[in-house]
């Protein structure tokens, strides 16, 4: 999820952008985001994964760049 605007009712740059599991090793997981920096624009988002069972885990920031 991409951080919200507190400065405005309607936040048009508010997203949530599923990304695709390539690999999971032990406790870590390694994703890709679509390469459209239309949909994902550069910058901090906030990512959470969810277990079988649907179970939300603690969040961690990340920054997207593209090449």
């Amino acid at each position: 999820m991409r951080p919200g605007s507190a400065t405005h009712v309607t936040d048009f740059d508010q997203r949530s952008v599923a990304a695709e599991i390539t690999r999971r090793d032990g406790g870590s997981l390694t994703v890709r985001v679509p390469d459209d920096p239309a949909l994902v624009p550069p910058g901090w988002y906030m990512v959470v994964a969810t277990d079988r069972e649907g179970v939300p885990s603690e969040a961690v920031w990340v920054r997207v760049g593209h090449k």
